[in-house]
């Protein structure tokens, strides 16, 4: 039977628009469609860290159902040609959710999450037309993640603490 953890999670509103990106420039390529196998390799790569494995739990069929659901939008991210992370996007009809943002380790500590992240919001803020962009994290998440949102605008509105199931044999993060 699949154990429970407590989690702590935050929920946090746009406040105000990330000011501008550092002089790096790594690439970001848009796409209404990724492949499970590619999504589940960069998904994987960004958040093993973190515990990370709601998608990876799910059978081929049932992420591919998610993955094509309509008002989805992916970013992947590159630096030199190589992977660097990813973002995805989720319309709703009163907002617009960053519903995953990362980058792999390799790829933090150099600046990279600001000037990526202010092109995924700059993206949500356009598809938002005026709605709310938010985001959540948790207590598993890095512990740089709500610090970074909080400097690049978010604000928080909500925190609660939920149960959540975890496959037999799972380890909270340390920093759980």
């Amino acid at each position: 039977m699949p154990q429970q953890f407590p989690v702590t999670r935050w929920t946090l509103h746009l406040d105000a628009l990330p000011s501008a990106a550092a002089e790096l420039s790594p690439s970001v390529r848009w796409k209404d469609e990724v492949s499970p196998q590619e999504y589940l390799r960069l998904y994987t790569a960004v958040g093993e860290p973190w515990g990370w494995f709601d998608r990876r739990l799910l059978d081929e069929s049932g992420l591919t159902a998610i993955l094509q659901q309509p008002r989805r939008l992916f970013a992947v991210f590159e630096v030199d040609g190589d992977a660097a992370g990813f973002a995805e996007l989720c319309q709703h009809e009163d907002s617009v959710e960053i519903a995953y943002f990362g980058l792999i380790p390799e790829c933090t500590g150099r600046g990279l999450g600001k000037a990526l992240f202010r092109e995924v919001v700059t993206r949500a803020t356009e598809l938002a037309n005026g709605r709310t962009v938010w985001l959540t994290t948790c207590s598993w998440d890095s512990p740089a993640a709500r610090p970074f949102y909080a400097r690049m605008g978010f604000k928080e509105v909500r925190e609660e603490t939920i149960q959540q199931r975890v496959p037999d044999g799972f380890d909270p993060p340390a920093n759980a």
